[in-house]
């Protein structure tokens, strides 16, 4: 167990901080290293509640995939329901180093950070039992082309996305940078769009959860009957 002081110069080795995660001695890590932009001080804990009561409370001896896990906020919160593992994928290593980090000082060996893309995915990294896909969709160049990665490895799909709220036509809008919440072009689909997307990539069932506002929703999307992968 690493002591106060361990903690906070972890906290400010690794930093800044895009998650708000309570490590224990009173140390919340953005609160002493924040990541700029516009995020509040808490986030991602707006998200969190609106997306927790549509989780399985209980995921004893499942299998999780946690894509753009950033600092691991959501991976530790699927760890803290008792998930038998817990992959972490996110391509930038400074990210998986704060969440390996804070995995280990809460001691919950389940999550396993690695650094990856979502195109990297495939059928050897074996099944899960459900894939959170949370504020990825919309950064990806190939956002097809990733829903089609995902497929190949779970029947079940938590994903949140900016979407325009256009339920008739079916495209992608591309939303230029506007350098001061972000810098590079982001594709947002349609909602209309965002089911084709989950329809053609293999998904038989998808509902929209939640409107999350911000122009943001939440879907479940599940193929059945369910594949049997190997697991690998």
């Amino acid at each position: 167990m690493l002591s106060q002081e361990e903690i906070l110069r972890g906290v400010k080795e690794f930093g800044p901080w895009f998650h708000q995660m309570d490590l224990g001695h009173g140390i919340r890590t953005r609160e002493i290293y924040p990541a700029p932009g516009p995020q509040p001080i808490d986030h991602p804990l707006s998200r969190w509640e609106r997306l927790r009561g549509h989780l399985p409370g209980d995921l004893s001896s499942m299998r999780i995939l946690d894509i753009g896990c950033a600092d691991g906020f959501f991976s530790i919160e699927a760890a803290r329901r008792g998930a038998d593992r817990v992959l972490s994928l996110d391509p930038w290593k400074p990210a998986v180093q704060r969440c390996a980090f804070a995995a280990r000082v809460l001691g919950l060996p389940a999550v396993d950070p690695q650094q990856a893309t979502i195109y990297d995915l495939g059928p050897e990294y074996g099944s899960f039992d459900l894939v959170l896909m949370l504020a990825v969709l919309y950064h990806l160049e190939h956002p097809f082309l990733a829903l089609q990665k995902v497929s190949q490895v779970t029947d079940v799909v938590y994903l949140e996305s900016l979407t325009v709220d256009d339920r008739q036509e079916s495209y992608l809008f591309l939303k230029e940078p506007d350098q001061q919440s972000h810098f590079i072009p982001k594709w947002i689909p349609t909602k209309r769009c965002l089911e084709d997307m989950l329809r053609w990539t293999g998904f038989t069932e998808f509902e929209e959860l939640d409107d999350l506002g911000d122009k943001r929703s939440l879907y479940l999307a599940r193929r059945t009957p369910r594949r049997v992968l190997p697991d690998f």
